[in-house]
């Protein structure tokens, strides 16, 4: 009788040992539940359009200019075009969109980066660390209005520059 007690025994202490074993007590703060994504903007979507890794990046310089990256995936089976691009007036004065803004179906389109299209900001009131408001206006999917952040010109995100044919605001 004694020796049937002991496989039971055990049986239960592994039972209740697992989850310590497999990490299931780690808790809320264990390193698989916290969000992490590899990037330094933010995400939102309208429609077909969903807007990835936008970001800000003040130029710090007496100019006032910023600029912004992100891309556009339009995942619809029609063309959009990102019309415009708006900003509180306490963050910035105005956002200039100069290139092709047009996003093919099932393509994407980066913004800020090399000889595509760009997004500069006049009069930016924004400064590193802080997130601004702003609105992506596109022809077919509507409006997004979501808050990214801004960062210094520096590491990766001195490859991101206002466009040097926006002249900054007089004054």
């Amino acid at each position: 009788m004694k020796r049937m007690r002991r496989p039971a025994f055990a049986a239960v202490a592994l039972a209740l040992a697992l989850p310590l074993l497999t990490g299931c007590g780690a808790g809320f703060n264990a390193s698989q539940a916290i969000p992490f994504t590899n990037q330094e903007g933010v995400n939102a979507q309208t429609g077909q359009m969903r807007v990835l890794n936008a970001f800000a990046v003040d130029s710090l310089g007496s100019d006032n200019l910023g600029a912004m990256s992100f891309t556009v995936a339009n995942q619809g089976a029609e063309q959009d075009t990102l019309t415009s691009v708006t900003v509180l007036p306490v963050q910035a004065a105005a956002a200039t969109i100069t290139g092709d803004a047009t996003i093919a179906p099932k393509a994407a389109t980066t913004f800020g980066y090399g000889n595509g299209p760009s997004v500069t900001l006049t009069g930016m009131a924004a400064k590193p660390g802080t997130f601004m408001t702003v609105t992506f206006n596109f022809q077919v999917a509507g409006s997004l209005s979501m808050k990214i952040p801004v960062w210094a010109p520096s590491g990766v995100f001195k490859e991101v520059t206002p466009n040097p044919s926006i002249s900054p605001p007089a004054g």
